[in-house]
């Protein structure tokens, strides 16, 4: 990769983690998979503190891991995710913009954990934030409270912005384990044991062993999707683009969401969905069909 590239992710790097982390980042940028013992005879850093650094970087998924064989594993660090760090402040701004503080304080905690339980991301929010209030739909402000929080957490749990982290299995006769990515099920969470826990002021009884993290690519989605929504307003109308955000709120249902063309759409579906936004957008309504041509 570039020498530009590795001064980026070498700062970034030092920024979020210290001098320390940011060796090691640079050693496997520079000479890419590892094993533990290469990282320390370049660096000169003690075996502890890589080890530290390579567990910082792979709980927040900055690097990964693959055996060289049995017993030895080499490590491999992750660029591309290193850059998705900088745009943290872009991740709660949208948050807030569409769900409100209290999504903005789930996603920013879970961010700085990496990964966490549902039961310790919403006791740690709740207990931090217990005297404050946020604003509700931008008017009326509401205290923040752990069963708010914990409605919020599976509608963005519901909505693909969180999800579950992987899980470590270990293969028989290996003792190097690999992460097994596991499909997100919403969290059936109890809301008596929480409001129990806040009471009690601890979480000791209350078990809960999976763990979360924030899913980037949904993010993305939404950014690609108002840069596209935004370029048909621009170079048509507010109509057209509206248009447009309807074709693909449908082309969700049907196809994958980074496929480079949809799976054909169903036009009576589409003006139905116009005229339930006839009040706002009556021309849209009207005009439908010569704007999908001009589409």
């Amino acid at each position: 990769m570039s020498h530009q590239m590795g001064r980026v992710v070498s700062a970034i790097l030092e920024r979020h983690f210290g001098e320390i982390v940011q060796k090691v980042g640079d050693d496997l940028f520079s000479y890419g998979s590892r094993p533990i013992s290469m990282i320390v005879r370049n660096t000169g850093l003690p075996r502890n503190q890589v080890i530290d650094s390579l567990r910082t970087l792979l709980k927040f998924d900055l690097a990964t891991f693959e055996p060289y064989n049995d017993v030895i594993v080499d490590y491999k660090l992750l660029p591309d995710n290193v850059l998705l760090l900088i745009r943290y402040p872009r991740y709660l701004l949208q948050m807030k913009s569409k769900y409100g503080s209290e999504a903005e304080l789930l996603v920013e905690e879970l961010l700085q954990q990496a990964t966490c339980t549902a039961t310790t991301l919403l006791f740690n929010i709740a207990t931090k934030f217990k005297d404050d209030k946020v604003k509700y739909r931008d008017i009326e402000e509401k205290s923040i409270t752990i069963l708010g929080l914990k409605d919020m957490f599976i509608s963005l749990v519901t909505a693909g912005y969180i999800q579950q982290a992987p899980v470590a299995e270990l293969k028989e006769g290996s003792e190097i384990p690999t992460l097994v990515p596991v499909a997100t099920i919403v969290p059936d969470l109890d809301s008596r044991a929480l409001v129990q826990a806040m009471n009690n002021g601890h979480i000791n009884d209350i078990k809960d062993n999976i763990y979360w993290r924030v899913n980037y690519d949904r993010f993305h989605l939404d950014f690609r999707d108002e840069i596209m929504i935004k370029a048909i307003t621009r170079r048509i109308d507010e109509n057209a683009g509206e248009l447009m955000r309807f074709l693909l709120e449908k082309m969700y249902l049907t196809s994958a969401p980074w496929a480079p063309e949809s799976s054909p759409l169903c036009a009576v579906e589409l003006r139905e969905r116009c005229r339930s936004a006839a009040t706002d957008k009556p021309l849209l309504h009207q005009f439908v069909d010569q704007y999908l041509k001009v589409l």
